[in-house]
């Protein structure tokens, strides 16, 4: 009977020591912690990083002693550095270990960045079409401020290729005879000008009139 009420004295004791010393143990490791990240970020400050942009990544106490804090860190605020911070109640801080260079987004942006290729891929598309149409089309400028309005094949003799586009490797569209009358848009692109019926030809290939032109 004195052994039962020993033994139930002695658990009775140990329950009542757990339920006192736990919750003080949580609570100083809790404030380990804040320390420890408090710490590590003053040092950090210290290196040229800026405290205000500090991130905690994660904070863990390995002992009674010991705690390993991991910080997001950056100098111009678009750089961040991912650094472990080794941390002793007793001793203070370590070395700081890791410092590669990551591909961290500037605060702020998240997710949202795709949101913005829109924006950025429209203005490049637009350029390209232009740049295809003008590779088409040339640049189109009136000859010496003339712009001849009607004129003649004169080919001596063979037919005339009309172009679908102002150069040589363009489709045919048709062939004009040697002497035909033709109408003229005005629109040149270096040696060749536009028909009104659509379709291009080198200009040297026509004879004008001085009666069938106009200043531009």
């Amino acid at each position: 009977m004195k052994s039962l009420s020993k033994t139930l004295a002695i658990a009775w004791g140990s329950a009542l020591l757990v339920t006192t010393v736990a919750p003080s143990w949580a609570q100083s490791t809790t404030e380990m912690l804040k320390t420890a990240e408090t710490a590590c970020i003053d040092h950090a400050a210290d290196d040229g990083y800026d405290p205000n942009l500090a991130q905690v990544v994660s904070s863990r106490a390995i002992d009674s002693d010991k705690v390993e804090v991991v910080l997001n860190l950056t100098k111009d605020g678009q750089n961040f550095d991912r650094l472990t911070c080794p941390f002793s109640a007793s001793t203070g801080i370590g070395n700081f270990v890791g410092g590669a260079t990551e591909a961290v987004k500037a605060p702020g942006l998240g997710r949202l960045w795709w949101l913005l290729l829109p924006l950025l891929g429209l203005p490049l598309l637009l350029a390209a079409l232009r740049g295809r149409d003008r590779a088409v089309t040339g640049a189109v400028t009136p000859v010496d401020n003339i712009v001849h309005t009607e004129g003649y094949v004169n080919t001596n003799g063979s037919p005339l290729d009309v172009r679908e586009h102002p150069n040589g490797e363009a489709r045919i569209l048709r062939s004009l005879p040697n002497g035909e009358h033709v109408r003229l848009t005005g629109r040149h692109d270096n040696d060749w000008v536009e028909l009104t019926g659509g379709g291009w030809v080198p200009s040297y290939y026509l004879r004008y009139s001085d009666n069938l032109s106009r200043r531009a």
